[in-house]
């Protein structure tokens, strides 16, 4: 009898360990399916995401080209452009030009970045950088998302660090990071791979668009201004240049329609 009762406390013994070790099981399971729940929510809504931030992207530069052509925002013929560019001199427009214009070809970025070995599906954020050129001057970038003045050296590695795509997805929306990056109790392993095919998402859906970088060209003394400046001043004078800016064929077109709406 002791030898029965002996049996059945060791039975019930392991029984208990058996029962707390398939709870500690399923509990784990249970962590893992919620993480991976998590991660996939990231992932689609990186698919879904950035249309509306693409496509305005888009809507501002068509916006841009309707200016140009001689129309306002509101889709009117603009005689009143018409009448200030009479008034301003040829002799402005040249110093203007002089100073800096728009580029309207396919940024070097998008060239150096081809011809690098960095992964293509991991740059995102083309649309916040500058470009800013120079004749027979070496090539620099700002990179608004950052705020930092980048090489022709630098900035393909840059496109793909992960500072800069925090900063992008942050930027973004945040709900990306609170999904999966911020979560104390998920590994920093799972977490790059999840960040991994977020960004491919995003990145896909900028390269489907056609996103690129802007881009400036600079007379000689301004390039050595821009470059030397800090960056906030350096992005401001690189925006009002490309917002104010006319190109020479644009305006003799506009000079034309002038004359004839008169």
């Amino acid at each position: 009898t002791p030898l029965l009762h002996q049996f059945k406390a060791h039975d019930n013994r392991s029984h208990r360990k058996i029962t707390l070790l398939k709870d500690d099981m399923e509990q784990q399971h249970w962590k893992s399916d919620a993480a991976s729940q998590e991660s996939q929510k990231a992932v689609e809504c990186a698919k879904k995401v950035s249309s509306e931030k693409v496509s305005s992207f888009g809507m501002e530069v068509a916006a841009g080209q309707q200016n140009q052509s001689g129309l306002s925002h509101k889709g009117e013929p603009a005689p009143k452009l018409c009448t200030q560019f009479e008034e301003h001199s040829a002799s402005k427009l040249k110093s203007t030009t002089s100073l800096g214009r728009k580029v309207r070809e396919s940024s070097r970025l998008s060239i150096y970045l081809k011809a690098s070995r960095q992964d293509l599906g991991q740059v995102t954020g083309m649309d916040s950088v500058w470009e800013c050129q120079g004749i027979l001057l070496k090539t620099f970038f700002l990179c608004e998302i950052c705020e930092k003045m980048l090489s022709i050296q630098d900035i393909c590695q840059h496109m793909v660090s992960l500072d800069h795509q925090l900063r992008y997805l942050r930027r973004e929306d945040p709900r990306f990071l609170e999904m999966f990056w911020l979560k104390d109790d998920l590994p920093s392993d799972f977490k790059m791979v999840v960040l991994k095919e977020v960004v491919q998402e995003l990145s896909k859906r900028e390269q489907f668009h056609k996103v690129d970088a802007q881009c400036i060209l600079l007379g000689s003394e301004l390039h050595e201004f821009v470059r030397t400046s800090p960056f906030s001043q350096a992005l401001e004078i690189v925006k009002n240049i490309f917002d104010i800016f006319y190109l020479p064929t644009t305006a003799g077109h506009q000079k034309s329609e002038c004359h004839q709406n008169g």
